[in-house]
């Protein structure tokens, strides 16, 4: 399951419990993916919280950009 976000087992009296997806630092992500170190620290805010699905979409936007 690819969604951002996933449905736990409902809690006994509770609504609906929502998963969401893992959240890094900029820092881990550059250590996690290997793939443009460069392009990651330049692109994503230092501090800031990303999915592993933000950063991949903010590595394509950027690659595939028109120059």
């Amino acid at each position: 399951m690819t969604a951002k976000n996933k449905r736990a087992a409902k809690p006994a009296g509770k609504g609906p419990a929502v998963q969401t997806e893992p959240s890094f630092y900029r820092e881990q992500l550059t250590a996690a993916l290997k793939v443009h170190p460069d392009i990651i620290r330049a692109l994503l805010e230092e501090g800031r919280l990303y999915t592993v699905s933000e950063a991949e979409e903010a590595i394509n936007r950027y690659m595939t950009r028109k120059v």
